[in-house]
């Protein structure tokens, strides 16, 4: 069995303990990893990258993520070092998309390999999706993190200008539990 498939067997009986969890698997594509590899500032090597194999838990709410999260920890083998987490719930990203991602190690026929788990909500599964999209149609990388003045202008003008300005991230990290998960379209979020 591949790596990407055991850890993906193994999200499924977490999932299992929260009601209307999805899980799903993918191996990283082609022109995704060599754009990664190709990064100016990026060290990037084939050999060390964490997500070429991924699964993604996606639940209801907060709450269930928090659990999930706590049950990987316990239930899988996570990569040695300070960045076998990252943590985009409570670190917010300049491109909106949260989760927390845990890398694990997962058995081969000849070593372990690394398979990134994110852990999100269905409305954080959403901006991601969308996010992702307006990249495909736009031809732009609107995910991968860059300083606000490396943005050309017709990304800006994409976004219809409103890329978050440093001092909004700087503020949206210091309180990023304040509005809850849990808006429906047509909904406002509520900030109790």
């Amino acid at each position: 069995m591949l790596p990407t498939e055991k850890c993906f067997k193994g999200l499924l009986s977490i999932a299992d303990c929260h009601p209307n969890a999805v899980v799903t698997s993918r191996l990283k594509r082609m022109t995704s990893i060599l754009g990664k590899i190709g990064r100016p500032n990026g060290s990037y090597q084939l050999g060390t990258m964490d997500d070429i194999g991924g699964c993604r838990l996606i639940l209801e709410d907060i709450g269930q993520v928090e659990a999930a999260v706590e049950s990987i920890r316990n239930e899988f083998k996570l990569k040695q070092g300070s960045n076998s987490v990252k943590d985009y719930i409570l670190e917010l990203r300049a491109s909106g998309c949260r989760s927390c991602h845990l890398v694990t190690m997962n058995c081969g026929e000849d070593r372990e390999y690394r398979v990134e788990v994110q852990v999100r909500t269905k409305l954080q599964h959403l901006w991601s999706t969308a996010v992702e999209a307006a990249g495909v149609i736009y031809d732009s990388d609107f995910k991968t993190e860059k300083p606000l003045e490396e943005v050309s202008g017709r990304d800006r003008e994409i976004s219809g200008g409103s890329l978050p300005s440093s001092r909004a991230c700087s503020r949206l990290k210091r309180e990023p539990r304040r509005l809850k998960d849990t808006a429906r379209p047509g909904r406002a979020l509520s900030s109790s």
